[in-house]
């Protein structure tokens, strides 16, 4: 007999219990962000008024180094999914926002890191724009590519703009890495894919021609 599938309202729901729980391991970043924004969402319900677009949260402290307990502070952005602007703007404005609230700081974060997905279909052009925007970060800035980034050109537009996807740096007693979390088997070669056709089912994930992703 074929077992049930569960409905996405099953599932959303599995994936909030557990975050709520605290079992984040079984979370991906797609369930991540839905529970945030749920959360988030309850909280403005509640009527909590947040004055920025973001909000701050303790992570980690240096263990052993010359930097024992130095604290620091960094801000996290993702998932903008820009369009061209003639396109669609409304995406751009909201990065807009996030930069500006994070520059209005104070203290400002040791550094700001943009964990992937900039660009919805891998486009120069919106990939461009989004460079552009980040240009304007006061603090260091780090980048994370994401699936949306990658599959149109392979990353060759995204190395050009912000370098290797896999990277590692030093910060008060904290070795930070940086990967590739995209990686897929090569599903497009012997179907005939051209790039653009490869950029959109990667876009639509879940279809049944995908690897999973692993890190590369």
């Amino acid at each position: 007999m074929k077992a049930k599938s569960k409905s996405i309202e099953k599932k959303y729901a599995e994936h909030r219990r557990d975050f709520l729980a605290g079992n984040n391991k079984k979370l991906d970043r797609r369930s991540f962000l839905k529970v945030s924004t749920a959360a988030l969402g309850a909280a403005a319900a509640s009527g909590v008024d947040f004055c920025q677009s973001f909000q701050s949260v303790s992570v980690a402290r240096a263990a052993a180094s010359s930097d024992v307990g130095a604290r620091f502070r960094f801000a996290y952005i993702s998932d903008s999914h820009l369009y061209d602007k003639k396109t669609n703007d409304r995406f751009a404005r909201a990065l807009l926002r996030a930069v500006e609230d994070i520059n209005n700081l104070d203290p400002q974060p040791d550094f700001v890191f943009y964990g992937g997905d900039l660009a919805q279909l891998g486009r120069a052009r919106e990939l461009d724009l989004g460079a552009q925007i980040l240009e304007s970060v006061k603090a260091p800035l780090k980048m994370m590519v994401g699936e949306h980034d990658w599959y149109l050109d392979m990353g060759r537009k995204w190395r050009e703009l912000f370098g290797e996807p896999t990277y590692s740096w030093d910060h008060k007693g904290i070795h930070m890495v940086t990967l590739n979390s995209v990686v897929e088997r090569d599903f497009w070669t012997a179907r005939g894919m051209t790039a653009e056709e490869r950029m959109m089912t990667v876009a639509g994930l879940d279809n049944g021609v995908q690897s999973p992703f692993s890190v590369g």
